[in-house]
This record gives structure tokens, sequence and C-alpha cells, in this order.
């Protein structure tokens, strides 16, 4: 006789199995994808205004 799981069934996932913790989700990847581009955006754009590349002239 097996003992019940003291788990949720909701934790299981569409596989029948609980999701690995090291398993990205893709809300998850879409997330860092966009904070990644956004602080990479930050950064070009404070470079450019330190540097004066859009008012520079030769």
């Amino acid at each position: 006789m097996s003992l019940p799981s003291l788990r949720p069934p909701e934790r299981v996932g569409p596989a029948g199995r609980e999701p690995d913790e090291h398993e990205y989700s893709a809300r998850f990847a879409a997330w860092a994808l966009l904070l990644t581009l956004g602080l990479l955006a930050a950064v070009v754009v404070g470079v450019w205004a330190v540097a004066g590349w859009p008012v520079a002239g030769p």
C-alpha cells in the first residue's frame, strides 16, 4: 500500500511529473530577455549621452 502524496496535484506538470526547479518557464525567459535588453539599452543611451555623440561634430 502506497502513501498518498503530500503535494497538491496542481504542482504536477502536463508530463505527469513535478516541474524541475532548474527548468525555466517561457514567461520567465521572456521577462529575463526584456530586462536584459532594457538594461543594455540604458547603458547604450547613457554612454551615448555622456560621450555627446548626438551633437558632436567632426
